[in-house]
């Protein structure tokens, strides 16, 4: 689907059974019109634009994976509700709070340099277990 800088999305009522939206670069500031097509919508990239607000991404509740870095973004907190999400990139944004990455199902998270995982999660917290453990048994002496 070409958009050609219009700065809403158009036309979504037509695609039904539309699963996967890919648009890089384009000027889009509203996402709004994606309620048109959030029963089956799985996959959203909106990437590389001027995007600020996700007005509209919350009635994706089949979102599984969701794109949108290099954007304007400044809260992502809209993105609670959004619970079969697994993979989330909000690298280069505004972003003021990063409470959205508590989301119970979702396996990554990248908000920029660095990506968050479950796995590295599961290091992280054994790492500190295993220092703080340390650290009792040393004070104990």
């Amino acid at each position: 689907m070409y958009f050609g800088g219009l700065p809403v999305l158009v036309g979504l009522k037509y695609f039904a059974n539309l699963q996967c939206i890919r648009l890089f670069g384009q000027q889009i500031t509203s996402l709004k019109p994606l309620g048109e097509v959030a029963p089956t919508l799985e996959e959203l990239w909106v990437c590389e634009g001027n995007l600020k607000e996700l007005d509209g991404v919350d009635h994706c509740v089949r979102l599984k994976k969701l794109f949108l870095y290099e954007n304007a973004i400044e809260d992502a907190s809209c993105l609670a509700v959004l619970t079969a999400l697994q993979h989330l990139n909000l690298a280069s944004n505004k972003l003021r709070n990063l409470a959205v990455i508590a989301l119970a199902n979702v396996r990554s998270v990248e908000l920029g340099r660095k990506c968050v995982s479950d796995e590295a999660k599961r290091d992280e917290t054994q790492t500190r277990d295993s220092v703080a453990t340390r650290r009792d048994s040393t004070a104990a002496r």
